[in-house]
């Protein structure tokens, strides 16, 4: 696994997008493809694609609205994403929510959701099987006026990750995510 590749948000970039501020650098592998989010409220999304060209591993990083100031409405923030999901999953397809809160990740209290979702092989597009879902609301340090970003985290059943705790060590998310930062 070579992180050669680094993703930087910009100003210009986020005022095309129409988000708010936000600037952040995260590296990636060659193995993934790279989505970039232009009108929806998020930044990018990467991808890593089994032979079967169904999505093994995916990381979106998306905007939140929130900022250091706003930290107080984290968790009815999540409680409105979870709600936001459960009217966008397909039908045919079992979503269920294990935990809505604050739990630690890598060393640190985050807000966060998770959640496990199964699609039938019959669905068209890359999502098929049982994916672990895990949703990370990550907070600058000190800046006030940067918007904070959601880290949504996708793991097939067939990739390395087949805990919530694996997120954090295995699969390339693990060191995408370590290499996130904010630039501030």
């Amino acid at each position: 696994m070579n992180f050669f590749l680094i993703y930087i948000t910009t100003f210009d970039s986020c005022k095309k997008k129409n988000i708010k501020e936000s600037f952040f650098a995260i590296e990636y592998p060659n193995e993934m493809s790279v989505n970039y989010l232009d009108g929806i409220g998020g930044h990018v999304q990467f991808n890593f694609m089994n032979d079967d060209s169904v999505i093994n591993e995916q990381l979106t990083v998306g905007s939140s609205g929130l900022n250091l100031n706003s930290k107080g409405y984290s968790y009815s923030y999540m409680k409105k994403l979870v709600n936001i999901y459960k009217s966008n999953v397909p039908r045919n397809c079992d979503f269920n929510i294990e935990m809505v809160g604050v739990s630690k990740f890598f060393g640190q209290s985050v807000d966060m959701f998770k959640a496990r979702i199964s699609y039938p092989d019959s669905i068209e597009g890359p999502y098929k099987g049982d994916y672990l879902l895990m949703n990370l609301l990550i907070f600058p340090s000190d800046d006030e006026r940067l918007d904070a970003v959601l880290l949504s985290l996708g793991a097939h059943d067939s990739s390395e990750i087949k805990s919530f705790d694996d997120f954090e060590t295995k699969g390339y998310i693990s060191t995408m995510v370590k290499s996130f930062r904010y630039i501030e």
